[in-house]
């Protein structure tokens, strides 16, 4: 009962206040393939040409 009604500190707060933990979306591993999808706006269109000159430029190994 000492704890009802009292203030309690989080054990974390002073670190989540100042950003230092490390959540596993921070984390990337060195082979891990990052992907991002582009949608389309417009609804059944169909996919013409892709640029892929952006990605060879920054040495992507991987793209669709």
């Amino acid at each position: 009962m000492k704890y009802v009604n009292q203030p309690v500190r989080k054990t974390d707060a002073m670190a989540l206040v100042t950003g230092k933990p490390v959540y596993t979306d921070d984390l990337a591993p060195k082979d891990c393939l990052i992907v991002k999808i582009l949608r389309s706006p417009h609804a059944n269109a169909w996919v013409e040409d892709i640029k892929t000159g952006n990605a060879e430029k920054n040495r992507m190994h991987s793209y669709l």
